[in-house]
């Protein structure tokens, strides 16, 4: 190997110590080190230290200036007056320490192709170089054996070396080539700062590459050998030579940090340790429905179950925080809009319905998973219009998950079928069903809220939505001879209605009145034409009532959950006409069973998490990782080019003409927070 390791020796003999006796562990015999003293006030001691350590290794070879030349100087003096061979050079800072193979692994991947003109290894504390570069503020109190072995279980997810906008001169192995041919170091910086910055920038000129070895690591300490306010003033006045020099250098290194570096490496940390786990309430409302309830109840007893397994952080919306009361149950508490972090494994106990929903997932989780409940929205042209991209919002969310819930055979069946004519790659693999759980009740459980409606009544259950099928319903009844009352949970005609008819919106209303209005209930019509679940069943049954359902593929699949005894209690109808025979004689005796009893949410947990468990103990795929970084920077890209245009077109001018200056200021301001929010 034609390799001269040149270390510029100042101050510090703990670190510098360190790096010795790495080198005398992991470096190769052939390779000459060569050891320059640059006449600190310590250089007589620290010359005597450096000749006893080394004493018996004939690859180390020990110089000294004349007088102090400064760090700049002393590496130029070692490549072109000490070393008289035609090796690369490898600059190492005195305050590191090498590991195994480090050396061998950034000579290969040097030679490799012939634009490689620098090589540096990843290390615990290097800039651009720190491993990992993201979020790294925790392994900072790490031992040096955890940092080793933190690199040694993750490092190898990446691939063996990437291109970087500049090195980091703590360790940089360089082509003798280039020295021959474009210098080092220029002296204009003096005693050091941004030498290495400059120097990458010359080569990179003549289409030279800055390679980072991510399969290598050294070590970097910082020695003390200059104090912070002359670090900072040597800094500030080389960082003016440079930028001066090279515009584009401060953007080459920002846009590496948006773009450049590996996939997988902003999530290094989350791969290791206790998983951090986001429960993402993104589509969950400020009251109660049937996707809010799900996430609710589900979060609460998977949380109260593996809160010591999982660091579990909860996202909500501030008025959802608020209506819910999540801020006293759970300490770990985001808003929607404050996704910084990232994570081992995103979960929404719903379907994504928004892109920013999505990109939440795809940006910040490395692994994604999301509970299907149904779609109707896709199946439905009314509830599709004017959101035509739900398609591929759903699509997407889909392709791009570790997992997927279906609450139901029917909804797996249906997002199947729907998605037939397209290609969703492995769909079946990463689909689960668990079906809905009910809080374990009888009919004289839970506090009941008082209410001014009947005392006997038929309890219509549902929704505005056309497929809840309400309408049709009050429609039949209200033109039948039936002396009953009926109460319309979820619906209120736009028309006059008869006295024995009365309607409650759904939305705020507490589960002491909705348990009421179950309880007190005659029988129970639950018509919906599609259901992902259908949950009033479980809850009609659970109290005990007659129940009529529309026959349908999920009804039926939901009645096969239950008791057989207790099923008997409901009938299932094809034609509406046929519901106010079924009321008066079709369906008068009711079958009781004792205590009813049906899976628990804590058995819905239990089940989400077996399969939560499973996709983590799946080898990480880079390939998804990377794919998902490609469509992540192509819409920044894009997001970024129309605001450009918008804002510089006649109609930005014409914009500008019509809103305050300081409104567009504004504007651009939160253009830039997404921007920072996702990293784009």
């Amino acid at each position: 190997m034609k390799v001269t390791i040149v270390i510029p020796i100042y101050k510090d003999w703990t670190t510098l110590e360190l790096c010795i006796g790495s080198l005398i562990n992991y470096c190769p015999k052939d390779v000459r080190v060569l050891l320059v003293n640059d006449c600190s006030e310590e250089a007589d001691y620290l010359e005597e230290k450096i000749n006893s350590k080394i004493s018996g290794h004939v690859q180390f070879e020990y110089f000294r200036n004349d007088k102090n030349l400064g760090f700049v100087k002393t590496c130029n003096r070692a490549v072109f007056e000490l070393d008289k061979t035609d090796n690369d050079i490898l600059l190492l800072n005195s305050d590191t320490e090498v590991t195994e193979n480090f050396l061998s692994e950034l000579y290969t991947i040097l030679h490799a192709q012939n634009q490689h003109g620098v090589v540096c290894p990843r290390s615990n504390n290097a800039t651009l170089l720190t491993f990992p570069i993201f979020e790294h503020a925790e392994i900072d109190t790490y031992s040096k054996e955890e940092q080793i072995q933190l690199f040694v279980q993750t490092s190898k997810l990446l691939p063996r070396f990437h291109v970087i906008p500049t090195a980091v001169g703590f360790c940089m192995l360089i082509k003798r080539s280039l020295i021959v041919n474009f210098g080092l170091f220029d002296e204009v910086y003096d005693k050091g700062y941004h030498e290495e910055n400059d120097f990458c920038m010359r080569i990179s000129q003549y289409g030279y590459s800055i390679i980072c070895a991510n399969h290598a690591l050294v070590l970097h300490y910082e020695s003390k050998s200059f104090g912070l306010k002359e670090k900072s003033v040597r800094d500030k006045k080389n960082d003016k030579i440079l930028k001066k020099r090279y515009p584009y250098y401060e953007d080459s290194i920002q846009e590496y940090f948006r773009v450049g570096a590996p996939p997988l490496e902003p999530f290094i940390n989350v791969l290791i340790g206790k998983p951090k786990l986001l429960f993402c309430l993104y589509e969950a409302k400020a009251h109660f429905d049937g996707t809010t309830i799900y996430g609710l109840r589900l979060l609460e007893a998977f949380y109260k179950l593996y809160k010591d397994k999982y660091h579990i952080t909860v996202l909500a919306r501030k008025n959802v925080i608020r209506f819910h009361k999540l801020d006293k149950l759970y300490p770990v508490l985001i808003e929607h809009d404050q996704v910084e972090s990232n994570y081992t494994l995103i979960f929404s106990p719903s379907q994504i319905f928004t892109w920013e929903h999505w990109m939440i997932h795809l940006k910040c989780g490395l692994n994604s998973m999301f509970t299907l409940q149904d779609i109707i929205t896709l199946r439905s042209p009314q509830l599709l219009s004017g959101s035509q991209s739900l398609k591929r919002i759903f699509y997407n969310s889909i392709k791009y998950a570790n997992g997927v819930i279906c609450i139901s055979n029917f909804v797996k069946q249906d997002v199947q079928a729907y998605f037939s004519s397209v290609e969703i790659s492995n769909i079946e693999p990463k689909v689960k069903v668990i079906h809905h759980g009910v809080n374990k009740k009888n009919t004289d459980s839970g506090s009941e809220e008082e209410h001014d409606l009947f005392k006997d009544y038929v309890l219509v259950i549902g929704n505005h939505y056309k497929h809840k099928s309400l309408e049709l319903v009050y429609e039949v009844l209200s033109k039948s001879d039936l002396v009953k009352n009926f109460v319309f949970f979820g619906f209120i005609p736009a028309f006059k209605y008869q006295s024995n008819f009365k309607f409650i919106a759904s939305g705020n209303l507490s589960s002491a009145f909705i348990h009421s209005l179950y309880k007190n209930a005659e029988s129970i019509i639950f018509p919906s034409q599609y259901e992902g679940f259908g949950l009033p069943i479980i809850e009609s049954l659970s109290y005990g009532k007659r129940l009529l359902l529309f026959n349908n593929a999920i009804n039926r699949e939901v009645l096969s959950t239950v008791n057989t005894e207790l099923a008997s209690n409901a009938r299932l109808f094809e034609y509406f006409s046929e519901i106010p025979d079924l009321l008066s004689n079709g369906h008068t005796e009711v079958k009781t069973i004792g205590s009813f009893t049906y899976r628990s949410w804590t058995d819905v947990a239990i089940e989400t998490e077996a399969f939560v468990q499973s996709i983590l103990s799946k080898p990480v795929d880079t390939t998804i990782i990377e794919e998902k970084s490609v469509l992540l920077n192509t819409l920044a890209d894009i997001n970024a080019s129309f605001i450009s245009k918008l804002i510089f077109s006649p109609t930005g001018k014409k914009i500008k003409k019509i809103i305050k200056y300081s409104q567009l200021i504004l504007i651009y301001k939160v253009y830039k927070s997404i921007k920072n929010r996702f990293k784009m």
